[in-house]
């Protein structure tokens, strides 16, 4: 993997990709970049964009019809088409 971002760092932070909850579990905390006063955890976005791109490499060994992404979240409901 590069060190170079999949998009430049001004879109990562207008998308809010580094937004987190105010919850965080056990597996998250590697991804951490800061806790905000009010409580909010803020992601790093370069291991965001490191796991970004790992997955995306990996799903490109496959046909795009044989994917299936699926999301309980309200921003997941929007599909998006390849």
């Amino acid at each position: 993997m590069s060190d170079e971002m999949l998009v430049p760092l001004d879109l990562y932070l207008a998308s809010g990709i580094h937004i987190g909850t105010t919850q965080k579990t056990r597996d998250m905390e590697r991804y951490i970049f800061r806790i905000r006063q009010d409580g909010l955890y803020i992601l790093d976005i370069n291991e965001t964009n490191k796991k970004i791109e790992k997955v995306g490499k990996f799903l490109a060994k496959f046909e795009s019809e044989k994917i299936l992404v699926v999301s309980s979240r309200i921003y997941g409901f929007k599909p998006v088409l390849a």
